[in-house]
């Protein structure tokens, strides 16, 4: 009995073991507003094909619990400019305030914008890495506005 909680004093010492009594309920929402610059030829002749956006958000909560949100939605278009807007509701039931949250959003173009007849350029896939954000108040709306050159 000594030896595991001597093991167990060290493991929190180092927060190998997060502590429970620290986890809190968490909800709110998360929004990203993505404002794409078309630079390339992305798309055939007709100019119609429209980028998408996708987002991942992560939170290691509070014991084994981690949380894990995504959102995807393809762009409007309008010229050389596309934008994306992403809402996306959470409830961390185990968040866990000396934990950050992390996101990422990616800008993409698949196959199926492109009809087969097509024989332009390959497609692409860009991949942007947001500064991680200390855990929003609870009810909170968080913003993020990013534009990408594409």
């Amino acid at each position: 009995m000594r030896l595991r909680n001597t093991v167990a004093a060290i493991a929190c010492i180092l927060g190998c073991l997060p502590n429970v009594a620290l986890a809190e309920v968490r909800s709110g929402t998360l929004v990203y507003n993505i404002t794409i610059n078309i630079k390339s030829k992305i798309d055939p002749p007709s100019g119609t094909a429209s980028p998408q956006c996708g987002t991942r958000t992560f939170h290691w909560g509070s014991g084994a619990a981690s949380y894990y949100e995504h959102g995807y939605v393809v762009a409007t278009r309008s010229g050389s400019t596309a934008t994306c807007k992403i809402r996306i509701p959470y409830l961390w039931s185990n968040a866990l305030a000396a934990s950050s949250v992390s996101s990422r959003i990616f800008v993409f173009l698949s196959g199926d914008d492109i009809p087969s007849k097509y024989t332009g350029p390959m497609l692409r896939r860009i991949d942007l890495g947001l500064l991680d954000i200390a855990l929003p108040a609870n009810g909170a709306t968080t913003t993020f506005n990013t534009s990408v050159d594409f």
